[in-house]
């Protein structure tokens, strides 16, 4: 199942949009969610202006979702400069998922250990 979450620079969950086959891809997903469905149409309703959703290259480039640029060998200094930087930014993203999933693995152990102690 795929999971699509959108955190803030404080490793807060703002939203979540989850339920889709593992498979799909992640644009489609997005184009679906909610949050997709309103950025993509009222962007600023959404988000204050001069704020940005950073994404992975499976996602499209929006006025308000921000995608490394498409490495096809002839990028140049600064969009290399640039993807790096979104790079290290998503790193804070990178974080908040591992920990979400984290303790979504502790919750599940502590019920199943619960299960076989019953």
């Amino acid at each position: 199942m795929l999971f699509q979450g959108i955190v803030d620079s404080d490793l807060k969950l703002i939203d979540c949009f989850a339920g889709w086959p593992g498979s799909s891809h992640d644009a489609r997903v997005f184009r679906r969610s909610i949050i997709g469905e309103k950025l993509l149409s009222q962007p600023c309703v959404i988000l204050p202006p001069g704020c940005h959703i950073l994404g992975d290259g499976a996602y499209p480039l929006t006025s308000t979702l921000m995608v490394p640029f498409k490495d096809n060998g002839h990028l140049s200094d600064n969009q290399l400069k640039f993807n790096k930087c979104l790079s290290s930014s998503r790193v804070v993203i990178e974080q908040a998922f591992g920990k979400l999933i984290g303790d979504f693995e502790t919750e599940v152990f502590y019920y199943n250990n619960m299960n076989s102690i019953n």
